[in-house]
């Protein structure tokens, strides 16, 4: 079931509350809060991109389809758990959105270092990095998400991957 949210009403003095307006008002935006849409995806398995490029990370782990329901915005919650070889170095992750443009541009061409940037602070040691961000504008409907990532120099490992797309 898909929950829409509608602008809050602006109750008036002497203005009759009917079932109706109660379930609108407040039991649907309550339903919309409650169970918004919430995808995700998990994989412990570990990678390691050797490309130096943006590219799919596994397209059959982490293209995510999501329902964009009406006024909706989404936000992207990326986890990735690495090592990187050199402290020299860097990360870069992406999303590429309905096969035709990149978070970190909004075109077909990505920024040089998409919308993650991580580098070690002692070269092949574990770390964690987590970033929330909002998508907004996206009309009604389904679209696609794909992580892309590469790195710039040395060996990447990715440990724990996690993508998570929910409306809001």
């Amino acid at each position: 079931m898909s929950y829409n949210w509608f602008q809050p009403k602006t109750w008036k003095a002497g203005e009759a509350l009917t079932p109706a307006l109660l379930n609108r008002f407040i039991g649907d935006q309550n339903d919309f809060l409650r169970y918004r849409n919430r995808v995700s995806a998990l994989n412990t398995t570990a990678y390691a991109p050797a490309v130096a490029t943006l590219a799919a990370l596994d397209d059959t782990v982490f293209r995510l389809s999501f329902y964009v329901n009406q006024g909706e915005d989404v936000r992207l919650i990326l986890g990735i758990d690495y090592t990187l070889s050199l402290v020299t170095t860097y990360m870069f992750a992406d999303v590429w959105v309905d096969d035709s443009y990149y978070l970190s541009s909004g075109t077909a061409t990505p920024l040089t270092r998409g919308i993650v940037v991580a580098t070690p602070y002692v070269a092949s040691a574990q770390d964690y990095i987590r970033y929330s961000f909002p998508i907004t504008g996206l009309e009604t409907g389904t679209h696609t998400f794909s992580l892309h990532m590469a790195r710039a120099a040395g060996t990447l490992g990715l440990l724990r991957t996690e993508m998570i797309l929910e409306g809001y």
